[in-house]
Parts: C-alpha cells; structure tokens; sequence
C-alpha cells in the first residue's frame, strides 16, 4: 500500500501532467513576487471558487501581531525568522473541507528557514515551489516568501485530488517557483541525509554570536552529524 505522502505527490504530478481542468478565473491582475516585500500581500493568492472547490468563508487576515499572539509560546521561534502576516481559508471540495493557510516572511529565505525548521530530516519531498512535502493529514511547502499548508481531516484519495489541486493554483498564482537556497549546492553529496537541510537566522546550536548558519545532516555508520 502506498504512503500518503506519495500519493499525494504522485497526484500533483498527475495533474501537473495532464493539466487542471478546474480551473479558476486568471484574468485577475495578481500581485508580483519578483522581489520580497514587507506589505503584507498573501492573501492575494488564494483561489477563487473553481469546479467542485468553493469557498466556506471569507478569509481571516491576522497582521504580524496578531499572528504572533496566536502562536502562543511559537511566537518567538516565527519572529525570528521574519512572519509578517497570516492569511487562513477554508474551502469546500465534494463536502468535504480543506484548510489553506499561507504565511508570509520578509524573505524567500526566512520562509524556507522556517518551513525547514519544521520539515523532519530524510522525509520524502518534492512537489511544488522551493520544496514540499506530506505529513499526517497536511501538506507544506515554501514558494518565495511563503509557507503554505494545505490540510483536511479527511485523507481519501478524493480529497487529495482536491488538496492537490488547490496547491498547484496557489503555487501558480504566486508564480515565482523559487528553490532551494543555492549555498546548500556547496554541501558534499556523500552520506548526506536527504532532505535534512536548515537554515539558523540566530543562536545555531544555542551560541550567542552563531546567525546566518546553514547546515545539513550526515550520516556516518549508526551516527548522524549536523554540518
């Protein structure tokens, strides 16, 4: 039986391949992402309602400090790497419900720093924008200045369709595809741990004067080392 997370990647090709046939409107002028900004434009990615997708809500904008005062005891970890705002959505695909959050950062690299912080070592990723992956019943990945994730509590393959589908309008819609941050071509390939990488803005390794710090995982025999 297949894993999850490669169906789910398995369906984001297969739609990529054979192209969505619901499809929103795109003739809507959508904000650019050429350079990172700091005004708060997430919010202009989100799908409109297409074929079986509908929206269940109007979509709920926190600003930085309203987004950070909702995180809790997280705030600080998402400050230090430069939230700026928070956009949520909640669709409708086949009566089922599927969450969409995008969260904006002050830059490309802020934004896959934080979504690697989080992103476990080794896991299968690929997909969309600079990297993806799939978890429980939630999908991530960072495109530019954003982290978004995309979850239901329904895991069918159906609903996969649809979680798939929402992903690739929202990568489309931001359009700047981005990658991975280029330094990490300067990692050795041997006994490296796939994906493992991180970025640290502050404190790498809890040192004080240790920021800008990026690292991989190795493997060596039984032991792991991150460099």
């Amino acid at each position: 039986m297949l894993h999850k997370s490669a169906i789910f990647l398995s369906a984001l090709s297969l739609i990529l391949i054979a192209g969505c046939t619901e499809q929103p409107d795109k003739t809507e002028t959508l904000p650019s992402t050429d350079i990172s900004t700091t005004a708060f434009i997430a919010n202009g990615f989100l799908p409109e309602a297409f074929g079986r997708v509908s929206k269940s809500r109007e979509p709920k904008v926190l600003n930085q400090k309203e987004a950070l005062t909702s995180l809790g005891q997280s705030a600080e970890l998402y400050e230090l790497y430069g939230l700026i705002g928070i956009v949520a959505e909640t669709y409708t695909y086949t009566d089922i419900d599927i969450f969409v959050e995008i969260a904006q950062y002050e830059n490309s690299l802020s934004a896959y720093g934080l979504y690697s912080f989080f992103r476990p070592d080794s896991i299968e990723a690929g997909g969309l924008g600079s990297e993806g992956y799939f978890l429980g019943n939630s999908m991530y990945f960072s495109q530019h200045q954003f982290v978004i994730t995309i979850s239901s509590m329904d895991t069918t393959l159906n609903t996969l369709d649809g979680m798939a589908m929402l992903a690739l309008m929202i990568s489309a819609n931001i359009g700047d595809t981005g990658s991975v941050p280029a330094m990490y071509n300067s990692f050795p390939d041997t006994n490296r741990i796939v994906p493992s990488n991180k970025f640290h803005p502050e404190r790498f390794m809890g040192i004080a004067n240790l920021s800008d710090v990026f690292s991989a995982k190795y493997m060596f025999g039984s032991d792991s080392l991150r460099l």
